[in-house]
């Protein structure tokens, strides 16, 4: 509904031209939200760019036009950091343009500055509390700085400030997950899905859904069910996306057959994905232990300390238990021991080896 309506009141010339420049901006606002939503990232930035037309001294106009040009994927981070200045001084008391500037920090300082996005972020939701979109990128930024136990609650704030729309449900699913609050992080993924209206955002939703339902690896039937079904539908959705791809593998692997996860693991290798460990395990299920073997010490490079990630150590220490190699199973336990502890990967790898 919320889409239908912005719609036809963009297809009103009458309508929109009765408006004040300040509204004609937020709708514009939201017209270029949809058209991201679409991935139509050339047209959110011309929505930005007639914003900035409409009203050259809105500092609102040029945060929508920053923040259009930062969700490019086309590299144009330098101009979204200029727009998102230009607004800053034509009002430092704007909320969006302290949004704009706290969004796009991090990627354009190396090495990232969270503190000072993290600064422009809380301003932001100081001057606008029902900013949605700043307390959920606040929520995010303090993740990636390394803590998502502080992000949840300005996540939280996000969906109570906009309730029905899908992505803030998602991004509180990222905090949560990576928080290990695991079973939090379905409830709000359920929720996004529930909410996304484009097939970019309900593959999203239903993606880390179902990869996180594989993070706790559940012994109850409908959750494992609820998995392959998600998926399967983002693979659907998108059926070249490497991520997608790699998740339908996992649950494959882990609720449903070998021989599922093998070709969707195969397809994902092929599209970019480095999903040697979970398909070295979907061989040896399958009994072709020599494959495994020769899978296993290619990817060794991707199971060093430094670089190794949870997915790859946890398959490569089942892969390696199955084929009888203990003590290079239990020397990849301890390392996830080391850096999760909170994992159910990890505690279950752990207690599995300490029993032999």
């Amino acid at each position: 509904m919320r889409t239908v309506a912005v719609l036809l009141l963009l297809s009103s010339a009458m309508v929109v031209y009765a408006l004040t420049p300040d509204e004609r901006i937020d709708i514009l606002w939201e017209r270029a939200s949809l058209q991201i939503d679409y991935e139509k990232y050339e047209d959110a930035i011309a929505s930005g760019q007639l914003a900035t037309r409409i009203d050259p001294h809105s500092p609102s106009a040029w945060a929508l036009l920053a923040w259009a040009q930062w969700m490019s994927p086309d590299g144009l981070e330098p101009l979204a950091y200029a727009a998102a200045e230009h607004a800053l001084q034509l009002d430092p008391d704007s909320a969006p343009a302290h949004y704009a500037l706290g969004l796009i920090i991090p990627y354009v300082t190396d090495p990232p500055d969270f503190t000072t996005a993290v600064a422009e972020l809380q301003e932001a939701v100081r001057l606008d509390p029902m900013l949605a979109r700043a307390w959920s990128a606040l929520g995010l930024t303090l993740v990636d700085s390394g803590d998502p136990e502080a992000a949840i609650e300005p996540l939280r704030r996000a969906t109570e400030a906009d309730p029905g729309y899908y992505e803030w449900h998602l991004n509180l699913g990222v905090g949560l997950s990576d928080a290990w609050r695991l079973e939090d992080a379905v409830a709000a993924n359920r929720r996004a899905a529930e909410l996304a209206f484009s097939p970019f955002g309900e593959q999203l939703a239903r993606n880390n859904l179902a990869w996180i339902i594989c993070l706790l690896t559940p012994d109850d039937e409908g959750l494992r069910d609820e998995a392959l079904d998600n998926a399967r539908r983002a693979v659907e959705l998108m059926p070249d996306d490497a991520i997608n791809l790699d998740t339908l593998g996992c649950a494959e692997l882990l609720f449903g057959t070998p021989e599922a996860a093998e070709a969707a693991l195969r397809t994902a290798i092929g599209n970019g994905n480095d999903s040697y460990p979970a398909l070295a395990h979907a061989l040896v299920l399958q009994g072709r232990e020599a494959e495994a073997r020769e899978v296993l010490h290619g990817a060794s490079a991707l199971l060093t300390p430094a670089a190794v990630e949870l997915e790859h150590a946890y398959f490569a220490a089942l892969a390696w238990q199955a084929l009888g190699e203990d003590e290079i199973a239990r020397r990849i336990a301890r390392h996830m021991v080391a850096t999760w502890p909170e994992a159910p990967w990890t505690q279950q790898m752990a207690a599995c080896l300490a029993e032999q």
